[in-house]
């Protein structure tokens, strides 16, 4: 009996060794820094948890805790660290820090006051739709400081077209109502010795998901009338960039979840956002145009070009918010061809109406430029083009409208045939 007891008391003692809760609840894995050094050596930081929770509400709107703690290792460390910021969107999204606290190498422990975190404008070149940081100011620390932090979060990640709604909370709210999506990076700049991603939804409602390009421990659980995903990666060490290489969303591994079933579900709420908000309504000054653009040419494809190249030389890539519905929503032709300016979406957009006005079947459709997009049906977007069906080909023609780099001048390229299928 005292042998079972004395195996009891010892795996007990190493449990707890191997794992300490910290204020926030959270297990943290033991620091593997003090046993493995050489492993880390020459990292400025390492992350010894990084976590996300998300409780998802019945209109798709998410509350997040996400939680990070890391060790100094250098001096260089130290000074990038001494501030903690965090981005949002307030159009659609609020943030702010829960708690932050700093475990000293020498033992003391310091709680910051969180009352003290800044809001500030976030740094924008090109865009200015609103963006905002919060900052935390850490102050001095030192190699083998351990600084854990908590940030609390409401909202969605896109600043989507959404109905008016009452009450401040309705912000929130996805305006593809009831429904989330998430899309997890499990790579890090440093080395990270246990990541996590848990999700919460309401038991009637499904999620897909898949985990890309890598490993990790995943489950589903029935908790307290929800279901939870939980994704858990261990041992995380940084990728590095080679030359020419192709974008880590496309290498390295990520975590993509939609309670959307398939992409032509997320294509038709898309249409009809922007055709019910009048975005490639026409108007007489720009019917004006098209006409003297149009005059003289006979081809399809000589009406594309000199439509697309006027757009192309008249739409500076400079995007100003218009508010409430910024995102998804492409500016109404009115707002572009007066402001002379947007960003990819709003130059589609021109281009949709001119294409429209000139009597062409045109429609926008949004990509990622860089990166593939997955079978998942994830808001995995970053640019958005102008499709235009000639009359006599199975294949629409492709309009990519962006910015020049390292200018303001915007340049479109017309691909005669699907790209995809040529």
């Amino acid at each position: 009996m005292k042998k079972y007891v004395s195996i009891v008391a010892f795996s007990w003692l190493a449990c707890t060794a191997a794992f300490a809760q910290s204020e926030g609840g959270y297990w943290n894995p033991q620091d593997p820094t003090t046993k493995i050094e050489q492993k880390y050596v020459g990292f400025d930081c390492v992350n010894l948890l990084d976590s996300t929770s998300v409780t998802v509400q019945p209109t798709g709107s998410g509350s997040f805790r996400v939680y990070r703690k890391f060790k100094v290792q250098t001096p260089r460390g130290a000074v990038n660290n001494r501030i903690i910021k965090y981005d949002y969107d307030p159009l659609t999204a609020h943030a702010e820090f829960r708690y932050v606290t700093i475990y000293r190498a020498n033992g003391d422990v310091l709680n910051l006051d969180v009352t003290q975190a800044c809001d500030y404008a976030a740094p924008a070149r090109a865009i200015y739709w609103g963006a905002r940081q919060i900052m935390m100011e850490v102050g001095r620390l030192e190699p083998g400081d351990v600084v854990e932090y908590e940030i609390a979060k409401k909202g969605f990640t896109y600043a989507l077209l959404t109905a008016a709604e009452s009450s401040d909370e309705g912000r929130f709210i996805p305006p593809m109502r009831g429904h989330f999506y998430d899309i997890v990076p499990f790579w890090s700049e440093f080395p990270t010795v246990r990541k996590v991603y848990k999700v919460s939804i309401p038991m009637e409602k499904d999620s897909q998901f898949q985990f890309y390009q890598g490993e990790c421990a995943s489950s589903v659980r029935y908790e307290e009338g929800r279901k939870v995903y939980t994704f858990a990666m261990d041992d995380m060490m940084p990728y590095q960039r080679e030359p020419n290489s192709v974008d880590f969303y496309d290498s390295a591994p990520k975590l993509m979840m939609s309670s959307t079933p398939k992409w032509i579900d997320k294509s038709l709420w898309f249409n009809k956002v922007n055709e019910d908000y009048g975005s490639f309504q026409p108007i007489p000054e720009a019917e004006k145009k098209v006409a003297e653009l149009i005059k003289g040419k006979t081809g399809e494809m000589e009406k594309i070009a000199v439509l697309t190249h006027w757009v192309a030389d008249n739409i500076r890539y400079s995007g100003i918010s218009m508010g409430k519905g910024e995102g998804f929503t492409l500016h109404n032709l009115k707002m572009n061809y007066t402001d002379r300016c947007g960003v990819c979406k709003d130059i589609a957009g021109t281009l949709v109406a001119f294409l429209r006005i000139a009597g062409f079947e045109a429609y926008p459709a949004m990509t990622m430029a860089g990166s593939r997009v997955e079978s998942i049906p994830a808001d995995h977007f970053n640019h958005c083009v102008a499709v235009v069906k000639p009359s006599n080909g199975p294949f629409p023609s492709v309009v990519s409208c962006g910015v020049v780099p390292n200018s303001n001048r915007t340049t479109c390229r017309v691909f005669p045939k699907d790209p995809i299928s040529a």
